[in-house]
């Protein structure tokens, strides 16, 4: 019988129909190396919707306060009918605005109900110059605060910030409030884990304090649009979460900025650089080198991590504070797109996540009762 009488047609074995039947010969080595994708770390995870900021059972908006001047001040009477007013308690000073010599009384109102914000805009004499938008989402258990804080830590993002950077403070519950711009600053952002004082439940709070006439008018936001104001709106507009979607593109962005550095000619270069290891194993150093600046500038530095102040007066260390080694091990794409975006366009490497999971919207002001939820 000959060999042939024992090969399989060539037909049939690419179909896979029948294997032959005699025993297979070494095996071909392919010429290239199949490139393997690199295994990013746990800590680059980027969650989704569902797993982001989780399923809130509810979402509360309100102004939680703000600030007015006036020309003519307040007698004890008018005072007394305002504080009734207000959930908190507001903080009042007599003296001389810097901006404007007419404007000598300041008034700071929190958790003012719709009847103090419609007895305020019937008056002539205010100046408008502070507001503090706020949004509580509730959750079943602090576990689940916990994690939408944690996610919103990694992965909230704003632009226009002019050089600032990020801020994380202690206090002395233990939670940490994350500040994305300096006090100084016209508009920040503020979020920390902590109880709701609308639901009285486990709540994640973020707010925006936007100060100055021309930011509040930026924002679209006066003393007498607070009682229509759309917060939905508000918070679709500035609220951002993003995540990085081309990591091999931002490490090569990153080497092309290094050769333009060395030789302002040079080409920039758009083919994955592949960096052989064994004969079946290679690395794409373009994706690795985008994960590790992700890990490298995403961490919070020592300058950004600080203290309250009755905790220094205290003499607290800052190891020893409950949360620490989370901040500490934190990646945030605000610090990566705020140390990178002024030499690599980050825009191009980012895509925003969704974080309408399941959750209602209630627009709520103290005094005038809740108004029927509408689904986002």
């Amino acid at each position: 019988m000959s060999k042939a009488c024992h090969r399989a047609s060539v037909a049939a074995t690419r179909a896979g129909d029948r294997a032959p039947t005699r025993r297979a010969g070494r095996q071909r080595r392919p010429s290239k190396p199949l490139p393997q994708p690199d295994a990013p770390d746990h800590l680059l995870s980027y969650p989704d919707a569902s797993n982001g900021l989780g399923c809130p059972l509810q979402i509360i908006d309100f102004p939680d306060a703000f600030a007015i001047w006036l020309r003519s001040p307040m007698d004890a009477a008018d005072l007394a009918h305002l504080r009734s007013l207000c959930g908190g308690k507001p903080r009042i000073e007599n003296r001389t605005s810097r901006i404007d010599p007419e404007l000598i009384q300041r008034l700071v109102l929190r958790q003012p109900s719709r009847e103090a914000i419609e007895w305020l805009a019937r008056r002539n004499d205010v100046h408008f110059n502070y507001a503090e938008l706020a949004r509580d989402l509730i959750y079943r258990s602090t576990s689940e605060r916990d994690e939408a804080f944690r996610f919103h830590l990694a992965h909230v993002l704003r632009k226009d910030r002019r050089g600032q950077q990020m801020t994380i403070c202690f206090g002395e519950d233990g939670q940490s409030t994350a500040y994305d711009a300096k006090r100084s600053a016209k508009s920040r952002l503020v979020a920390y884990p902590c109880v709701s004082k609308m639901a009285k439940a486990p709540a994640l709070h973020i707010e925006e304090r936007d100060q100055g006439p021309q930011m509040l008018k930026r924002k679209g936001i006066s003393l007498r649009d607070l009682l229509s104001f759309d917060h939905l709106r508000f918070w679709n507009d500035n609220l951002h979460y993003y995540r990085i979607a081309d990591v091999e593109g931002l490490g090569r962005a990153y080497f092309n900025y290094l050769e333009r550095r060395k030789d302002p000619t040079s080409k920039s270069r758009r083919k994955s650089r592949i960096k052989k290891i064994t004969d079946h194993i290679s690395m794409n150093i373009d994706n690795r080198t985008g994960h590790l600046l992700i890990r490298t500038l995403g961490y919070f530095s020592a300058e950004q991590i600080k203290l309250g102040k009755k905790e220094r007066k205290a003499g607290l260390k800052m190891e020893e504070m409950l949360g620490y080694e989370d901040i500490y091990a934190a990646i945030s794409i605000q610090n990566v797109y705020d140390r990178l975006n002024h030499f690599i366009p980050m825009d191009r490497f980012m895509e925003r996540i969704s974080v309408s999971a399941n959750s209602e919207i209630i627009r709520y002001m103290r005094g005038g009762g809740l108004e029927p939820a509408a689904k986002t």
